[in-house]
């Protein structure tokens, strides 16, 4: 065993001589004298030694790798695990709006409309007689029944007028008896000889005229009696009073207005469709329209008549749509915008276009059979929906399950879960 370097070997008969290092020191080591005799031979055993310690290591080093990518790879392993990764590929995921079942459905090509909406019956009461406004029943917003009376005219001056003309007739009346007794008195005396040829003519004319004067009186009388009634003003349809014009008191001349009566059972919509598409309308075909004031509601009408001339500058040519008012709930001057059926596809089967793809065999979409993608050659039809929808037919049937989003990479054999959500 070597001694430290500030150490140094001394003999029993050797005084100790400290060095400069030793007598820093706390406390003096003495360490006795040692055998200086010469050394044994010793057998060299420093290689084996060695070799134990080279290998002691390496196994240790060995050991450690081992222990740390095995602690590695469990992890690894777990995480892997975890977030499903497998050496299997994980199945590919499907929205529910990724997907859609085929079923018969009805398909529509329709034609945009909107207008205003106006009553299909209108009418404006006018006064028939010059007379005096002696009373009026009505306000705006009135319901009335056709034949109601809806104002009154003076009758004093058309009594008094009527009075007069049935004098007249009463006179008419006896003038043509008279008339008629006197030509028989002068044709018995012209049958016996004492009257004239002449005096005889002159009885007869007189007659005539008596009998003329009758049918004048009696003219006259009707038309009074005309006049007194047209005093009494009635409704001459049924509705509802849109607007009143006079009042009490007020004078008024013939054809003066009363008031302004509409039929509210059916409204009028007058739209304008573009020349290039007047060609798909026609009568009957039905409009679901929506009026502002009625939310979501949708309510049937149908094309009543077509104008046979466009209209100049705007090249539209103006269609008539009639629409149901049973309730009167609708109103003259409402907006109204909607469609036209122009054709019609019952019971049908159609995709999106975006789930039809294409290849070198032709068109296809991608059915979900059993939890795999099966390629399925189809058929398509009629495109619908401006282009958006199309018919199929044939290739696939009700009840599968296709995918309709325009998903890239799908090949068939594909795996998938459909997401329920």
């Amino acid at each position: 065993m070597s001694a430290p370097a500030h150490m140094k070997l001394v003999t029993e008969d050797e005084p100790v001589v400290r060095d400069d290092a030793a007598a820093r020191d706390s406390d003096a080591l003495t360490i006795p004298a040692a055998d200086v005799s010469p050394p044994k031979k010793r057998k060299n055993s420093g290689g084996k030694t060695f070799l134990v310690l080279v290998l002691l290591i390496a196994g240790g080093a060995g050991t450690w790798w081992y222990l740390d990518h095995k602690s590695l790879n469990d992890t690894v392993s777990s995480v892997a695990s975890t977030v499903g990764l497998t050496s299997e590929p994980a199945p590919l995921q499907l929205a529910a709006i990724e997907v859609a079942m085929l079923k018969p459905q009805t398909l529509t090509s329709t034609i945009r409309v909107s207008g205003a909406l106006a009553p299909t019956g209108s009418t404006t009461v006018n006064a028939e007689i010059g007379a005096r406004i002696e009373s009026i029943t009505i306000e705006s917003g009135d319901r009335v029944e056709q034949g109601q009376i809806i104002a009154t005219l003076a009758t004093t001056d058309l009594q008094s007028a009527l009075d007069e003309r049935l004098a007249s007739l009463d006179a008419a009346r006896s003038q043509v008896e008279f008339a008629d007794s006197g030509l028989g008195k002068i044709e018995t005396l012209a049958k016996k000889g004492y009257a004239t040829k002449s005096t005889l003519e002159k009885s007869r004319n007189d007659l005539q005229a008596a009998r003329a004067s009758l049918s004048s009186a009696q003219s006259q009388v009707a038309l009074a009696q005309s006049a007194l009634a047209d005093a009494v003003i009635r409704s001459p349809i049924a509705g509802v009073v849109s607007e009143r014009m006079v009042n009490p008191g007020e004078a008024v001349a013939v054809g003066t207005k009363i008031a302004t009566i509409v039929d509210l059972s059916s409204m009028d919509v007058e739209v304008g469709i573009p020349t290039n598409q007047i060609g798909a309308v026609k009568v009957g075909q039905t409009v679901d329209l929506q009026v502002e004031g009625f939310g979501e509601r949708i309510f049937q009408a149908e094309v009543t008549r077509i104008n046979p001339v466009a209209q100049s500058g705007t090249r539209t040519v103006p269609v008539y749509i009639s629409l149901p008012n049973p309730d009167s709930r609708l109103s003259g001057g409402m907006f109204a915008t909607g469609t036209i059926t122009v054709q019609e596809a019952k019971d049908t089967l159609a995709l999106p276009k975006s789930a039809i793809r294409e290849d070198g065999d032709g068109a296809y979409v991608f059915a979900v059979e059993d939890g795999v993608l099966a390629r399925k050659p189809i058929k398509v039809g009629q495109a619908w929906d401006d282009g958006n929808l199309v018919a199929i037919d044939s290739g696939v049937s009700a009840g599968e399950t296709v995918v309709v989003a325009p998903l890239p990479g799908l090949t068939a054999g594909t795996t998938v879960t459909l997401d329920q959500a």
